[in-house]
């Protein structure tokens, strides 16, 4: 091949070390957003006093691997020690019933509700409006940046990761996008959750997404892959 793309920096690295002589040929092309479904929309919900954090998508079926049981204890621990907290956690996609049933087994049923999925414009509409946006990875999976990650680029709006050692987790402390925490310990989910929580209510700025919004923008992206296809046509 004349050209190697890659969707994640560890996809990347794994083939460089595997294929020393191909190096040189190898490119990450993450995956990204696109600005136009976001045109048109703002936030609409006004101050009231809530912390509303939003997950939009499937739960545990959006990868294998992947599960919300840690969050919902962790989250448990949060309301138990901080119980006067006007939380609300809002789950907008395909959800089973096992994972309903685990958050009700927490006592969460007052502070967790599950919507059915809408279409990608109202699902924007629901994280522009949130205080903070959910996003949970897989432990152990290195090379995960999932497409929720860049739609919440789009959004703008402050990232609660759960996401350690992945790609994922690397794009949110790089620009700075969010905090970050292992997604199957709970106790640090629960302090993680109340650091966000009480940066957001004091009113902190988040200004690393402008720079991220400009560099995951498809457009952008396309503009890189557009730059290999010259190359591999010069050389040929």
């Amino acid at each position: 091949a004349q050209a190697i793309v890659t969707a994640t920096g560890p996809i990347a690295d794994d083939l460089r070390t595997r294929y020393p002589a191909a190096a040189g040929r190898i490119h990450t092309i993450t995956n990204g957003f696109d600005a136009a479904e976001f045109q048109g929309l703002r936030r609409q919900r006004q101050a009231d006093g809530v912390f509303r954090l939003v997950y939009t998508g499937a739960l545990s079926a959006s990868r294998q691997g992947t599960s919300a049981a840690a969050f919902f204890a962790g989250l448990a621990q949060f309301m138990h020690a901080r119980p006067d907290t006007a939380l609300q956690v809002i789950v907008i996609g395909d959800t089973s019933p096992a994972e309903q049933a685990a958050a009700a087994s927490h006592g969460l049923t007052g502070v967790v509700s599950f919507r059915p999925a809408v279409p990608r414009r109202e699902a924007h509409q629901a994280q522009l409006d949130a205080d903070g946006l959910l996003l949970i990875t897989a432990p152990g999976q290195r090379s995960v940046a999932t497409l929720k990650l860049f739609d919440y680029i789009g959004a703008g709006v402050p990232i609660l990761a759960l996401a350690a050692d992945n790609a994922a987790a690397a794009i949110v402390t790089q620009y700075g996008l969010g905090l970050t925490v292992a997604p199957d310990d709970a106790a640090a989910i629960q302090r993680t959750l109340h650091e966000l929580a009480a940066r957001q209510q004091a009113g902190a700025v988040w200004p690393g997404f402008a720079a991220a919004q400009l560099r995951f923008e498809r457009r952008q992206l396309t503009g890189q892959l557009a730059a290999v296809f010259r190359d591999v046509v010069k050389e040929g």
